[in-house]
């Protein structure tokens, strides 16, 4: 039995939570600096036009990348159920849901690839970057995608077994490459600013090979059990578990990267200068949302493990104090980000993109505490297995965040930040109405009769 199981399930909630968390958080904070690094250099050897077209493409990337982590998500809760349940189809699991994957990356770049001109033209909203952006599209779904989504799958896993820690080896593989490959992609082989997501994919590739091999290697330390025959093959009854779990979430989550990819192209409208600023105060952001969505992770390997193992009682506090956390963390980050100027300063000495960079964050600042919220209890529902309402309150809130930024008058900067923190609000208002009508309570119930049944 796997000795990080006995501990996620019996150390104190405080304890367990940290434990599965700071290496998660670490990461993560890591990985916005790898985001960071490519920023510098794309602002360095590419001007504007790198920051911009990074910015636009942004949202656009964030959302097919959430979709893709469909998979990763599904996969998780099932493997946490799994070892909290010692029924040893870990591994199984791990390996079904990498076909998936490549599957549905096939289907995706056997659409997206041939029509890249005409996306292009679409995501650089009007400014002249049409071109730059072609190779970033194409760089982008051929080599980044398919190689991060696989490294979250598995990553996932690991994290589900309680051994979060693997996190850390990817962002450092992440960071080197970044450092090393991103220059020399974009100077030395003439790829311009492709050379970013191409430096991505690469690494991501190798860390895939490294991460299968050392869950192989520790399967029994970690409570995987054994690879059945047949994992690899195409496994219809696991497909659509793992999308039945994990599609509802990420939808939800995407919601919020469907109206961005709107709303940058409004704040386009401004000028240049708007969206650049825009993209380094929304990747600043991404520091509180990292580190509050690694609780959230923590919270639902703590629950999905309990749940497997019969605790609903520990499940239940693991979600309030994933909570807890998280509002404190938000606290520190709305504190830290009021000294922004400085940080800002790493990305570009142009004042008119710093300063709109610096009124951007001073407002989307106050969506941390709602993203927080919404983050912990989505994760939680997932878990539970009861994501379906919650994807649809997370949709509507979405929607009103479009609503409250077309309807503004003004700047549209302006309008923008301030449907972003409307929006994660109301979203979180609608999730904690959500589990406060008792959705998580019938959900831990019928999961206990099922394990009932089966005993």
């Amino acid at each position: 039995m796997s000795e990080q199981r006995d501990f996620v399930l019996g150390a104190p909630i405080g304890r367990a939570l940290w434990s599965l968390a700071w290496p998660i958080a670490l990461s993560n904070q890591l990985s916005i600096v790898t985001v960071s690094i490519l920023l510098f250099w794309l602002g360095r050897l590419a001007g504007e036009t790198g920051l911009v077209v990074e910015s636009l493409f942004r949202p656009f990337g964030l959302l097919v990348g959430w979709l893709f982590g469909a998979t990763s998500v599904g996969a998780s809760v099932l493997v946490s159920r799994s070892v909290g349940a010692s029924d040893g189809r870990g591994l199984s699991i791990a390996a079904g849901t990498t076909t998936l994957t490549l599957a549905l990356w096939a289907a995706v770049a056997a659409v997206v690839l041939p029509v890249s001109p005409w996306l292009s033209d679409v995501l650089a909203g009007g400014l002249p970057v049409e071109r730059p952006m072609l190779g970033f599209v194409i760089g982008w779904f051929a080599v980044a995608l398919p190689g991060v989504s696989l490294a979250q799958v598995l990553l996932d896993v690991a994290s589900a077994t309680g051994s979060t820690r693997f996190n850390l080896v990817r962002v450092l593989v992440d960071l080197a490459c970044m450092v090393a490959l991103v220059p020399v992609l974009m100077q030395v082989a003439g790829m311009g600013v492709a050379g970013g997501p191409v430096a991505e994919g690469l690494a991501a590739l190798g860390l895939n090979v490294v991460v299968w091999f050392a869950l192989v290697r520790r399967r029994g330390a970690l409570g995987l059990g054994e690879l059945g025959a047949g994992a690899w093959r195409i496994r219809w009854p696991l497909w659509r578990e793992v999308l039945g779990i994990g599609l509802p979430v990420q939808v939800g989550r995407i919601a919020m990267f469907a109206a961005q990819l709107i709303l940058v192209q409004r704040v386009a409208r401004d000028s240049a200068a708007s969206v650049a600023g825009y993209g380094i105060a929304s990747a600043l952001f991404l520091f509180g949302v990292t580190t509050t969505l690694a609780l959230a992770q923590g919270g639902g390997i703590l629950i999905g493990q309990a749940l497997g193992a019969g605790l609903a009682d520990r499940a239940r506090r693991g979600v309030r104090g994933a909570l807890l956390a998280g509002w404190v963390v938000m606290t520190v980050f709305v504190t830290a980000t009021m000294f922004d100027r400085p940080i800002i300063g790493l990305f570009t000495s142009d004042p008119a993109i710093t300063d709109a960079a610096a009124h951007a964050l001073s407002i989307l600042r106050w969506a941390g505490f709602g993203v927080a919220t919404w983050q912990v209890l989505l994760a939680s529902l997932a878990a539970h297995r009861a994501t379906v309402r919650a994807s649809l309150l997370m949709i509507s809130g979405e929607a009103v965040g479009l609503t409250v930024a077309l309807g503004l008058p003004g700047s549209k900067l302006d309008a923008v930040c301030i449907a972003f923190v409307a929006a994660n609000g109301l979203k979180a208002a609608l999730l904690l109405w959500l589990v406060a009508t008792g959705t998580m309570a019938r959900a831990r119930a019928k999961l206990t009769v099922a394990a009932a049944d089966q005993a």
